[in-house]
């Protein structure tokens, strides 16, 4: 098979849960024997040179990088207020983005289209205008819940409101999209239920994150009891949050 993996952002270096999710799935297509195209949108955020990228890492995958300023902005933020758009799903709209993805689709024959994330969902017009092979969705999460959560705790009210009307902006597109793609791949047992509530009728399945244990080594010698081990880039608002709750906690 010939796949092509659709990602909000290049899965590398591999210090976040999402590009090393993403990247051992990529070598695991690789090693089951297919060919994968990564295109991927490099955020300024997350940005890395994609001609900096690895031998080992190009080895399993053929790479496709696009810049985009997915930075939020004041003004764009402002305006979206007087839309019913969400935010969250606008900024990762490029119009280079979707030119790569053209030719892409005009240069190949893909078996699979994997979307990485539900920040992919409005390209899936553009996948739909030149093939009708299967569009799959691997759902790192719901992705409304995280930033429910964060309005929900947030205490100043003029952010708390504001990070309410962008959830629920984001909760009704995400629910809107559950029944276009072809396929939902739930990363937990707990997630594939969930979109089973909020109505998707598309097949669903459940594959968790895999990790390569071959490649580790624990060493837990300088370990006191209790303790606790946090895995997860700081960059990221939620993970912030909830590393945050544990300390206050303590």
């Amino acid at each position: 098979m010939r796949i092509l993996q659709f990602c909000k952002k290049l899965p590398y270096p591999l210090k976040d849960g999402e590009a090393i999710a993403i990247t051992n799935l990529t070598k695991g297509f690789y090693q089951q024997g297919h060919q994968v195209d990564v295109l991927a949108i490099n955020t300024l955020k997350h940005h890395f040179p994609e001609e900096e990228l690895p031998a080992d890492v190009k080895a399993i995958a053929n790479y496709y990088a696009v810049t985009v300023n997915t930075t939020i902005n004041a003004i764009d933020a402002l305006s979206n207020l007087v839309s019913n758009r969400s935010y969250h799903i606008q900024r990762f709209i490029s119009e280079d983005v979707d030119r790569q993805l053209r030719e892409l689709l005009t240069r190949n024959s893909y078996d699979l289209i994997q979307l990485e994330g539900l920040y992919l969902t409005p390209y899936i017009s553009t996948i739909r205008s030149f093939t009708q092979v299967p569009v799959a969705l691997r759902a790192h999460n719901i992705e409304y819940e995280i930033w429910q959560r964060i309005a929900q705790n947030e205490t100043n009210p003029v952010k708390r409101w504001y990070l309410s009307l962008l959830t629920k902006r984001l909760k009704k597109y995400e629910i809107a999209s559950v029944n276009t793609y072809d396929a939902i791949v739930a990363i937990t047992d707990r997630d594939q239920k969930r979109f089973e509530e909020l109505g998707a009728q598309v097949p669903l399945h459940n594959a968790p994150a895999g990790i390569d244990l071959s490649n580790l080594v624990p060493d837990d010698s300088a370990l006191t009891f209790p303790s606790l081990f946090f895995l997860g880039g700081l960059d990221w608002m939620p993970n912030q949050k909830g590393l945050k709750w544990f300390l206050n906690a303590a």
